[in-house]
């Protein structure tokens, strides 16, 4: 399988990433009787470990993507990894914190001594999907191993949070008859981006050859694809996908199988699924991150020979304009040894596509978009003399911030953006919304529009001013951003915006001349 070599850019991360992006990766700490990750050596028997890693002290409006050893907070032993479920919780409360405050953004686990595997066997993002290989199969993990932990914690907020990511693990012993009966797994790993930026595989899904989704025709779907090429005989026999808000599902299709053409066959749609609330989809739920991913079932199976190819389709719906995007599946693959049969025939289609959801349903979450009482800026004058800069300090935007009166500007002048908060690792973006854009802020509020006036087309957007290493985040390496106000843009026009990175940010201009 063609595998995306992320711990190349892990090591180098490990080196000098932390000093790069202005924080460093915490040790791991022992967190405690019920959390103890190491196997009971006299208990012969498959245990459930309990595993956490920090604490982690996360800065106010960090979201950055930092990398660390993982010691004594995985299974220094020999046997099987049969399941891995992580999450994130409050270091004082041991509950898990709103998720439009702050949460783990994404979680990736790295074993660089497993046959000198390169591929993470295992990650999670805010649908928190389990990863329960079958019965029969594992992951085989030996006590010399050190894990890699790839994660970024997205405080939305404006106070430091100290937090630990933790992980359940389903473990095996070596020396348990179970294990000597056990097939081992490999991990797989297959995204639609790929390429340079590994760490970080996101791109901008967008309008320009947008279709209506043939599963269900009220949405309007973006579509990514990327082919991958089997380099062992394997038998597949577990995939979940990984999307972001606005996501719909990703799908793992047999482009050739055994020499032969498979006519993109679906072999498995792994569904964003918004969770429901008494029944029903909750309003204001669309694009928030109330979601869950689907996997495939226990018996699912497809078996591959070398050389044959694969692919994963990402579907966005583009209702609304949804940034640094992704479109991974994970999968498990046991290699087959000469002569072994599969429980599935080689090329076989699997006989169901779908799957279910794998983990109870988060705490309520807030959506936003209350009222806050802010007065809409479309109704107050901006005041003073037209402006061509605004500055953003201090999770502010200066002038023309949240609540205050709009900032003048001429048509056809050019607005310059500039953040002083680059300097503290903090990053923000300038990114389009509908007007009054005053609610209270949540998983879902503010969206992100496709123009303040469909008429002139595209949004603006800054991507992310701050700075980064291209290769493990999204940031512009930049620190400035211009937008010019069309000269024919009448008197009167406002400009709406907020930072998608922190939702608690809002600004606006209003043309006055």
């Amino acid at each position: 399988m063609r595998r995306v070599l992320v711990i190349v850019i892990a090591m180098v991360a490990l080196l000098g990433l932390g000093k790069v992006m202005g924080a460093h990766a915490a040790p791991g700490i022992p967190a405690g009787p019920n959390d103890a990750c190491q196997p009971d050596p006299t208990n012969p028997n498959a245990q459930q470990l309990h595993c956490r890693y920090g604490p982690l002290t996360i800065g106010p409006g960090q979201n950055l993507i930092m990398f660390g050893p993982v010691t004594i907070e995985s299974p220094r032993a020999d046997g099987f990894v049969t399941s891995m479920k992580a999450n994130m919780v409050d270091a004082v409360s041991g509950q898990v914190p709103p998720i439009h405050v702050v949460h783990l953004h994404h979680g990736v686990w790295l074993n660089p001594a497993h046959e000198g595997s390169y591929t993470p066997f295992f990650a999670t993002g805010e649908e928190k999907t389990v990863s329960q290989i079958p019965t029969g199969y594992g992951y085989q993990v030996s006590a010399s191993d050190t894990w890699v932990l790839n994660y970024m914690v997205h405080n939305l907020s404006t106070s430091s949070h100290v937090v630990y990511i933790t992980w359940d693990v389903g473990f095996t012993p070596l020396a348990t008859g179970v294990a000597q009966g056990m097939k081992a797994v490999d991990p797989i790993w297959l995204d639609v981006v790929g390429g340079n930026n590994a760490a970080y595989p996101v791109y901008n899904p967008t309008r320009t050859g947008a279709r209506v989704d043939p599963v269900d025709a009220t949405r309007t779907i973006h579509l990514r694809k990327k082919d991958f090429s089997v380099a062992r005989n394997y038998e597949i026999v577990w995939a979940g996908g990984h999307v972001h808000p606005g996501g719909v599902r990703d799908e793992l299709r047999s482009e050739s199988c055994n020499g032969q053409g498979q006519n993109s066959a679906l072999l498995f749609s792994s569904d964003a699924i918004h969770n429901t609330r008494d029944g029903t989809i909750p309003s204001g739920s669309f694009g928030s991150w109330d979601y869950r991913m689907t996997v495939t079932p226990d018996n699912w199976r497809y078996t591959v020979r070398a050389g044959d190819r694969i692919s994963v389709t990402t579907a966005y719906d583009v209702t609304h304009p949804f940034y640094e995007a992704m479109g991974i599946m994970v999968a498990w693959g046991h290699p087959l040894a000469a002569g072994e049969v599969p429980d599935a025939p080689l090329c076989q289609l699997p006989s169901s596509t779908s799957g279910e959801v794998t983990n109870v349903l988060p705490a309520p979450p807030d959506f936003g978009g209350h009222a806050t009482g802010l007065p809409d800026p479309r109704d107050v004058p901006a005041a003073g003399a037209p402006v061509t800069a605004v500055d953003i300090r201090a999770f502010d935007f200066s002038p023309g911030g949240l609540g205050q009166a709009p900032a003048p500007v001429a048509a056809g002048s050019v607005v310059t953006f500039r953040t002083d908060d680059a300097a503290s690792s903090i990053n923000h973006t300038v990114t389009s919304c509908d007007a009054p854009c005053t609610g209270a802020w949540g998983q879902s509020y503010p969206l992100a529009t496709w123009g303040f006036d469909t008429s002139r087309g595209d949004p603006y957007n800054t991507g992310q001013l701050g700075f980064g290493p291209p290769f493990a985040s999204a940031a512009s390496n930049q620190i400035t951003w211009d937008l010019p106000i069309p000269s024919d843009t009448p008197v009167g026009t406002t400009y709406t915006y907020f930072c998608r990175i922190h939702p608690i940010m809002r600004g606006s201009l209003k043309v006055v001349s």
